[in-house]
């Protein structure tokens, strides 16, 4: 049987001024104006052996490839880790600055670079004290995973009553004296109950329900993993877009979490083992003003019909899109780079997306797996959605500002089925 042990640190990396937040393309070009709750960098480091892994997660919008391999470059230098050792994500919450997906704006793809320097300079530096923390601080310890469902909470945001990813995890650390002293725990949701009217810095419900979770665990370090989240948000469940109703649900997710410890079981960490699977694909084709136009006065008709405030949210975001999508269109990039991580830790599996899943897919890896298997949402890199086949036809939101083109997510799929034996 392998020694397991881990360490943790975490850190405050909430801007020390004003900042541009990110996620929304209605907001208005003002920054932050306050603080609500502080976000943070929790790191965990795991040791089997003679093997280490490294977990990160930021409360910010998206991190890229870029900053992930200049973060990665530190650490090894620093500590000796692999950089395939080390698993970077964000958890997507909209009250944050956008972080460090360089070519975002606001929500969509541009050529201009918005990577605030002094910030990502901050961040590395507060990483690098939480990333210290962790590796002095190994104790022995044992692991327990444990499933639950989240219920009544948030929802597929396209259609109600449609398929959602409502999986949610939590892998625990148990030291000697039966203490937790950290966390991961999984769910799938866009962080967005907080609307765009919003200017205080938040982590929204994700940072209430990492501080209640903290709180009945032995105050430990909670890892937030952000999953298959594509199409999930609080649009039909939320009752208003105040912090009032983020710690609601936040809170309320904590309470299903530690309502799934009731089925509890220890599991095996070992033999550590990383697959990478890059894919290049040409960038989906932009629409032309013809269609933008036609799309745009659909929507404004069929709007006018809707009552439902989380339908008319809906087609408000379309319109705002495609009000706005000449900036997409400007993207010049032809090719998008897709890689996709498999990290096998024992009978533990986490697979690493670069973007925005849907749940029918992330649904359909964790279905055809024979290990209990986390999806990393908004990991290593940040290409956007990445959707169904028939998803296109909709002419959603998400279909309008994907960068991929038809059947790439098949290709996608086909090969993370392939290698974990697929059903």
């Amino acid at each position: 049987m392998s020694r397991v042990k881990i360490g943790v640190g975490s850190r405050i990396i909430t801007p020390t001024e004003p900042a541009f937040l990110g996620g929304y393309l209605n907001r208005m070009e003002y920054k932050s104006i306050g603080i609500n709750d502080d976000l943070y960098v929790n790191i965990l480091y795991l040791k089997i052996d003679n093997c280490n892994f490294l977990f990160i997660s930021y409360d910010l919008l998206g991190v890229d490839k870029y900053y992930c391999k200049k973060v990665k470059k530190l650490i090894h230098e620093t500590y000796n880790i692999l950089p395939e050792n080390i698993l970077i994500s964000a958890i997507h919450t909209h009250s944050a600055p956008e972080g460090f997906p360089r070519n975002v704006r606001k929500g969509l793809f541009t050529n201009m670079y918005y990577v605030d320097k002094n910030y990502e300079k901050f961040v590395i530096e507060k990483t690098m004290e939480a990333v210290h923390d962790s590796v002095n601080s190994l104790e022995e310890v044992l692991a327990f995973a444990s499933k639950g469902k989240s219920k009544g909470l948030y929802e597929n945001r396209t259609q109600k009553g449609k398929l959602y990813d409502d999986d949610i995890f939590i892998i625990r650390f148990e030291n000697k004296i039966r203490q937790t002293i950290g966390a991961i725990v999984n769910f799938s949701c866009h962080p967005t109950v907080l609307g765009e009217e919003n200017y205080y810095i938040s982590a929204d419900f994700v940072g209430y329900m990492r501080k209640f979770l903290s709180k009945y665990l032995d105050n430990c370090v909670v890892i937030p993993l952000n999953g298959s989240a594509g199409d999930v948000s609080t649009r039909f469940t939320r009752l208003s877009q105040s912090f009032q109703e983020a710690k609601r649900i936040g809170e309320e997710l904590a309470n299903q979490f530690l309502l799934s410890l009731k089925e509890s079981k220890k599991i095996e960490l070992n033999n550590l083992k990383r697959k990478d699977i890059a894919f290049k694909f040409e960038k989906k084709a932009d629409l032309n003003n013809a269609d933008i136009e036609k799309q745009i006065m659909e929507l404004r008709e069929k709007i006018e019909k809707l009552v439902d405030n989380g339908d008319k949210r809906k087609i408000e975001v379309q319109l705002q899109v495609l009000e706005n999508i000449h900036e997409l269109n400007k993207f010049e990039l032809k090719k998008v780079e897709v890689k996709i991580s498999i990290i096998d830790i024992g009978e533990l599996r986490i697979v690493s997306i670069p973007g925005e899943l849907f749940s029918e897919l992330g649904l359909k890896i964790k279905n055809c797996s024979n290990k209990l298997t986390l999806i990393a949402g908004y990991s290593e890199d940040y290409i956007g959605y990445i959707i169904p086949e028939k998803e296109y036809q909709e002419s959603g939101y998400e279909s309008l500002v994907t960068l991929l083109p038809r059947g790439s997510s098949e290709k996608i799929m086909n090969s993370i089925l392939n290698y974990i034996g697929g059903c």
